[in-house]
């Protein structure tokens, strides 16, 4: 599979800064005018939620960057107060008229809402003018990006695929010479469980990236299945070699077959014992009593969880890659329509995405205040610059970015061939619009919390009748309405694709 702009993201990767300042510097001269000509704009940019508070010095820098000064604007940060959820807070901000340009926003965001409300520019038209930011990124994310034929959004570059995985201590692994090549499904994990918990191990941690998440980790488990979601929460899917057909995913055989096997596993003692209720796992800090936990998976997570535990962690993919449109708009930023000047956002937009001295001043600061260089990664200076703490994967075109001490140097180039080697999931760029069943939506939503934990942690007598309760509540929320409304929007969708 051809990603289109990998190769340009291969070039910025290893162009010099001067080339690029060049590049910039022409675009911006041939896209509209030369800076002096231009009028000072001003543009607010909100970022997704983050610690810390904003240090004027940082953004002073961000501002003199030349590539910054050649589109003569000047970028005020904003973010969500302590406590405040993000999305929430743009939203109010819209609501009051308050500076508010570009703003982050994603699929698990209020992006699809706020498109449907009108609250941002289609950037198809500007796309067309500014070119290196069209080429910067690849078409997957744009068609990810897409709802009824517009761009809304800048995808946020990074790792595309999506898979899971669950991991194991390595030193677990090797003393019971585990074959983590000869996992393929979930049900292959069986033994492998039974052999954690004669060991002394907690069991199975169902968790995401190192938290646990009680209903959410099951619905991760479920997730180890090869349906693509229609609708946030997962009832609504298609089976990948069926894309074309909406169904009821707690009305197939896989679900019955996943649930057959939690039951299994939780009568045989292999889930925690406090697992629906547990916040953390903090406790298991000794390599000797961690179990095993699932977690999303790409390359060099085994990294970051290894960090996180503080001993090395061994992941088992128990799925295939797909590049989803979860996966592609897992983060990205939009320009509003009460934006005044959104060509310049635009403009903006497009430094922040192909020039690595402003993608990386926006990630980590200035050299020497905020972090130093050693050997060629950033080292962040602690407690200096926390407005953009873990914002990289957030911000604009990490390919272009610096990697953090720690992390391998080869960090992108593993990723961009992990990228290549991805499957296409058979609804990329579909947005479910759930303008007309928004209350049946969240009717679905809350009898899935009420009755879905139970069943996909085996914690039922009778798995019929348990599932046959919890259909008969999501039929009662709606779910008939809501099939017809996503059968429809398919059908509109791969019409539009022949």
């Amino acid at each position: 599979m051809k990603y289109g702009g990998i190769a340009m993201t291969r070039k910025l990767s290893t162009m010099g800064l001067a080339c690029l300042m060049a590049l910039v510097m022409l675009n911006a001269c041939c896209g509209f005018a030369l800076a002096e000509e231009l009028e000072p704009v001003e543009l607010t940019v909100w970022l997704n939620d983050a610690v810390g508070t904003a240090d004027q010095e940082v953004t002073d820098y961000i501002n003199n960057l030349e590539e910054i000064k050649a589109l003569n604007v000047t970028i005020h940060f904003r973010k969500a107060i302590s406590g405040e959820d993000n999305a929430q807070a743009i939203g109010l901000a819209l609501s009051a008229g308050e500076p508010c340009d570009i703003v982050f926003d994603a699929l698990w965001k209020s992006y699809s809402l706020r498109v449907a409300e009108g609250a941002y520019i289609d950037l198809a038209p500007y796309l067309e003018k500014y070119t290196a930011l069209k080429e910067a990124i690849p078409q997957t994310h744009w068609d990810a990006a897409t709802i009824n034929g517009g761009i809304y959004a800048v995808p946020t570059y990074k790792e595309a695929g999506e898979q899971w995985a669950v991991y194991l201590p390595t030193s677990f692994v090797e003393e019971n010479n585990i074959d983590v090549a000869a996992v393929d499904e979930l049900s292959d994990l069986t033994d492998i469980l039974q052999m954690v918990v004669d060991d002394g191990r907690p069991g199975l941690m169902v968790t995401y990236t190192g938290s646990a998440v009680g209903g959410t980790g099951a619905i991760n488990l479920a997730r180890f299945h090869d349906f693509s979601n229609v609708i946030s929460g997962g009832t609504v899917v298609v089976n990948r070699e069926n894309p074309t057909v909406a169904v009821n995913y707690y009305e197939t055989e896989e679900f019955r077959e996943f649930c057959e096997l939690m039951k299994l596993w939780n009568e045989s003692g292999y889930f925690i014992d406090d697992l629906v209720t547990r916040e953390n796992y903090d406790e298991f800090e000794d390599e000797s009593m961690r179990g095993m936990s699932t977690v999303s998976y790409s390359p060099q997570n085994e990294i970051i969880q290894s960090t996180n535990a503080g001993y090395s962690m061994t992941p088992i993919p128990v799925t295939d890659v797909f590049v989803t449109t979860n996966a592609c708009m897992g983060s990205a930023f939009c320009v509003t329509s009460q934006c005044e000047n959104p060509d310049r956002a635009v403009a903006f937009l497009e430094v922040w995405n192909t020039v690595p001295a402003v993608k990386n001043a926006i990630c980590y600061g200035v050299e020497g205040l905020t972090y130093n260089l050693v050997d060629g990664q950033v080292e962040l200076v602690p407690d200096s610059y926390e407005m953009w703490g873990g914002q990289n994967w957030t911000t604009g075109n990490s390919f272009i970015s610096y990697t953090l001490v720690g992390e391998t140097k080869d960090k992108w180039d593993v990723y961009l061939a992990w990228n290549e080697s991805a499957k296409v999931d058979p609804l990329l760029g579909f947005n479910y619009d759930s303008t007309d069943t928004s209350a049946e939506v969240a009717a679905l939503n809350a009898a899935l919390a009420e009755y879905l934990n139970v069943l996909v942690f085996g914690m039922v007598d009778d798995i019929d009748a348990s599932i046959q309760a919890l259909n008969d509540a999501l039929y009662a929320s709606g779910l008939e309405t809501v099939l017809e409304d996503a059968q429809e929007q398919l059908d509109a969708f791969f019409a539009s694709k022949e």
